[in-house]
């Protein structure tokens, strides 16, 4: 009995937590905006923003973050997404990926007008 009561308690405690760890999972979306750098912020975050300003930042210790236009929100990037956004800073972009907390994963990034 008392094997079968720890069984029970495994079962439910998993049942609880198996929810709770797909929230902190990466979770597929697409994402709409521009690419910036944290000195700069969301006010770096348009067409005039420029890569030689964004270079500059990264180089004082800044990083490149993505500014959603949905939400009003910066996102980190990671690795591989930060070395190929430099290249599209000051253009409206999206973003197809997955998030996980604050930081996306970058699958590709393509022009925000069709």
């Amino acid at each position: 009995m008392k094997r079968a009561s720890i069984l029970l308690c495994a079962l439910v405690v998993s049942l609880i937590a198996l929810p709770l760890l797909a929230d902190e999972q990466a979770a597929p979306a697409t994402w709409t905006g521009y690419f910036t750098d944290s000195h700069c912020g969301a006010k770096g975050a348009s067409a005039k923003h420029t890569k030689e300003c964004v270079s500059k930042c990264l180089a004082d210790g800044g990083k490149l973050v993505f500014f959603n236009t949905g939400d009003k929100k910066l996102y980190s990037l990671d690795e591989k997404g930060a070395k190929r956004g430099l290249d599209h800073v000051g253009k409206e972009v999206k973003v197809p990926g997955s998030v996980a907390g604050d930081t996306i994963t970058v699958e590709k990034i393509e022009p925000a007008a069709a």
